[in-house]
């Protein structure tokens, strides 16, 4: 295995959904009764994104977020799985914000960091009925946060019932095809060839992570989930959203070294996050 694969197919994952190999085992659906409670893991979540974001936060998301507000100027803005407040430091102080996220802990340090008046933040599980009101904002934003929600269905209905007829949603996600835990990962041909192997994809299942894999059976665990665009797509129909844009985006990390070249190439080739631009009829 050269370094390339070892390198993503063995570096752990938290919210970005980067996992371990041996780390998590599958279940049988995406309706686990277990949560996918980040209290406990909120500082080191923190600790990881910081200020300005990963490094995927800070080289793909943020500038094609910030390119698409500042294209159609949104007013209002509704963050679900809002996490540590990474949207709402993007979000210029004229324009209202609001983050929801299902974790206490989360929300009290994105409350700390918050300087604009006219953000703010609130617990609340952005799956189930959400207190706000309806048709009320012109941009919702889901930012690698999907994964990490056992109902998508729940999601979807919030963004529809939040956004104006017109609104849009921008939604990041870890690419379904290509970047799912244990179901995706890389590969090398002897020849010199990189690739990217998929074993599983057009069912919905979830998946505990380890969040700190060196602590073994005592390590905090968090569940991933996966859905397919098929049945995401159904679901954005079903609440009268469509879809505008489906963008592709690759790591935009580098190799060095005698396999460089080919595994560079790979890496501009495979796309590792999608970004889905959705409208409200």
């Amino acid at each position: 295995m050269t370094n390339f694969v070892k390198k993503f197919s063995l570096q752990s994952r938290s919210r970005f959904g980067e996992t371990r190999r041996g780390d998590y085992k599958k279940t049988n659906d995406a309706r686990s009764s277990r949560g996918t409670g980040w209290d406990s893991e909120a500082k080191h979540y923190d600790d990881l994104v910081g200020e300005r974001g990963h490094f995927f936060h800070e080289s793909i998301v943020s500038p094609k977020l910030t390119e698409y507000m500042e294209k159609i100027k949104p007013t209002s803005v509704i963050d679900f799985g809002c996490g540590q407040g990474f949207v709402e430091r993007l979000v210029n102080g004229s324009v209202s914000y609001l983050g929801i996220d299902s974790s206490k802990q989360l929300i009290s340090i994105a409350q700390k960091r918050v300087k604009e008046r006219n953000h703010e933040f609130k617990v609340a599980d952005a799956t189930a009925k959400i207190d706000v009101p309806a048709h009320s904002f012109d941009l919702a934003t889901c930012i690698l946060a999907l994964q990490n929600m056992e109902s998508a269905a729940g999601l979807v209905r919030n963004i529809s019932y939040s956004l104006k007829p017109g609104g849009h949603a921008f939604i990041v996600i870890n690419h379904p095809h290509f970047r799912t835990p244990r179901s995706t990962g890389w590969g090398s041909f002897d020849k010199g060839v990189s690739y990217r192997w998929v074993s599983r994809y057009l069912s919905s299942f979830s998946i505990p992570i380890r969040m700190h894999p060196s602590m073994g059976s005592k390590s905090p665990v968090t569940l991933s989930y996966h859905f397919s665009l098929d049945y995401l797509s159904s679901l954005f129909e079903k609440s009268g959203l469509s879809i505008v844009r489906i963008e592709e985006w690759a790591s935009g990390k580098k190799s060095v070294g005698q396999n460089a070249t080919r595994e560079n190439r790979s890496r501009s080739e495979i796309p590792v996050f999608m970004g889905l631009i959705l409208e409200r009829k």
